[in-house]
């Protein structure tokens, strides 16, 4: 177990609350791979751009379901290497039993969020001095 390190910052992170737990989710290089090789462009990726849990079907449901317990397994497994401590996981079948209908939206934004923060890269930029200080400017 890797020890927990208190510079690693958690931007990538999601927080999100199942019956009382919070779990995280994570989307790694392994999530992408793993939800591109199961779903590509499937329909549940379809609903939630098309319109949230209204648009959602029982097929996309599922998928749902399995999209987002992977988020979390990969949040379970991040907090395990980065920083050293054990985080609860759910399979895509517990996830569906302890979440209800009224889950679905916020499933859907946390699902989102952590997409964004996996895929956000921070930049820092430096003035340059040749060049009069322009890119602190840009």
């Amino acid at each position: 177990m890797a020890a927990k390190n208190p510079m690693v910052k958690n931007d990538r992170l999601i927080p999100v609350e199942i019956a009382g737990v919070t779990y995280f989710m994570n989307f790694s290089l392994f999530a992408t791979k793993k939800l591109t090789k199961l779903f590509g462009k499937g329909s549940a990726l379809a609903a939630i751009e098309a319109g949230g849990a209204d648009a959602l079907d029982e097929k996309s449901v599922d998928e749902l379901l399995e999209m987002c317990a992977i988020l979390i397994q990969q949040g379970a497994e991040y907090r395990k290497l980065v920083e050293g401590e054990e985080a609860p996981s759910l399979t895509a079948d517990e996830l569906g039993v302890l979440a209800d209908i009224s889950d679905l939206n916020n499933l859907i934004g946390k699902f989102n969020e952590a997409v964004s923060a996996g895929s956000v890269r921070e930049i820092e930029v430096k003035p340059d001095r040749k060049n009069g200080g322009a890119a602190a400017k840009a």
